[in-house]
């Protein structure tokens, strides 16, 4: 009787797990030279170097093996998943190459790693936020536009929301020059330096608030300025100047070369021209 032969076993996977598993071990704890001493020898250099740069960049720390396949008596693959892009957070899967080798620890060594990039990334982008309205605010200065030495000019500032939101903390910085000497203003100010301060808890859209000041000119040196800068808690800013020219005080009359006592000593010539 002739006996049936038995089917030939299966290559056996006995050595591939190990191996793997002490691969990732080691890279999980950052012993990258341990993990690369297990690369087969016949792994030409120029693939090793290209292998190890490709290994420093991941994170092994949630990898598992989640596959093992032979390839024939003497290759087999493995999967890890997930290993994390350190660049970008993003997840991957890690297939693994060995080969069998008779000296190596379990009979295998590794030879070769390609990755398949089909994770989404970690870190998602955040959903933008609706934009919102802008804060805007405009100021414009009013009052008087011209002035004399020694009267008083009157300049009107006027702060507007032009926005569609409210504003809050706005801040009226009012700065004169040195030829104007503030001597009223609308209460609510605090001094700083020379410059007047005012300040609008809030604001709301489309509201304007005005402010005056009364200035007293001192001189006619240069062009009366006033200056105001306005800022809010929400970042908007509005600047705006006033200026206007101060005429110099008409000056003495002196007599020129006694010209003048001349003219008052000389009597008018009246009558009439005829002929005899």
């Amino acid at each position: 009787m002739n006996q049936k032969k038995a089917p030939p076993k299966p290559p056996s996977t006995a050595g591939i797990l190990p191996t793997v598993e002490s691969f990732v071990k080691k890279l999980a704890a950052g012993k990258m030279d341990e993990a690369l001493a297990m690369l087969g020898k016949d792994v030409p250099r120029s693939k090793r170097l290209a292998l190890t740069d490709k290994l420093r960049g991941m994170d092994f720390s949630k990898a598992k093996i989640t596959s093992i396949s032979l390839d024939g008596k003497a290759r087999a693959s493995a999967v890890l998943d997930p290993v994390t892009l350190k660049a970008t957070g993003e997840e991957c899967s890690l297939l693994l190459l060995l080969v069998r080798a008779d000296g190596a620890p379990n009979g295998w060594t590794i030879h070769g790693a390609g990755l398949s990039k089909k994770h989404e990334p970690t870190t998602k982008p955040k959903a933008k936020k609706p934009s919102q309205p802008a804060a805007r605010v405009a100021v414009s200065i009013g009052g008087h536009t011209s002035g004399k030495v020694g009267s008083v000019t009157q300049f009107v500032i006027s702060v507007r929301n032009v926005g569609r939101v409210p504003l809050t903390k706005v801040k009226i910085e009012c700065s004169p020059n040195k030829i104007l000497r503030p001597i009223q203003a609308t209460e609510g100010f605090r001094r700083d330096g020379k410059r007047l301060v005012w300040t609008i808890d809030s604001l709301a859209a489309g509201v304007t608030k005005s402010f005056t000041l009364n200035c007293k000119v001192l001189s006619a040196d240069e062009l009366a300025r006033c200056r105001v800068v306005v800022t809010t808690a929400e970042g908007a800013r509005a600047e705006g100047e006033a200026h206007f020219e101060i005429p110099e005080p008409a000056k003495k009359l002196v007599p020129v070369d006694g010209g003048a006592a001349e003219e008052a000593s000389a009597s008018p010539t009246s009558g009439r021209m005829g002929l005899e």
